[in-house]
């Protein structure tokens, strides 16, 4: 059930929260690292260095976790965008039966999924 009790969304929305909510994480993560690193470095102390060193492997480390943490749920997600039933008068999304498969709401975020298909299933392994 989760937060649908106090606010309404559909499978196409749940889905694109949960693509890009992990992208944006990574890319904190990343800029962070990235920052950290750069000051530290800066610094050129020899213990700073090494606090550098360490710190950018902490961050690839975060990453790489973060990663394989929503690779399972994030990649059955997008597959199951494409799962349609036939309810006898039209094709609907088997994940959320309000999506018709031919309506343009669900025509119009295809897009999106594609190209998450290619940067989780395909990208991060």
């Amino acid at each position: 059930m989760g937060l649908r009790c106090a606010v309404e969304y559909d499978y196409i929305e749940s889905l694109m929260l949960q693509t890009a909510a992990p992208l944006v994480g990574g890319c904190g993560i990343v800029v962070v690292t990235t920052l950290v690193f750069c000051v530290l470095r800066i610094a050129a102390r020899k213990a700073l260095v090494a606090l550098a060193s360490a710190t950018f492997r902490i961050g690839v480390t975060s990453l790489l976790s973060l990663s394989f943490l929503v690779y399972p749920s994030v990649s059955l997600g997008l597959f199951r965008y494409f799962k349609c039933v036939d309810t006898g008068t039209d094709r609907v999304l088997l994940a959320d039966m309000r999506i018709s498969c031919s309506g343009s709401r669900y025509m119009s975020s295809l897009a999106y999924v594609l190209i998450m298909l290619i940067i989780y299933p395909l990208g991060i392994p």
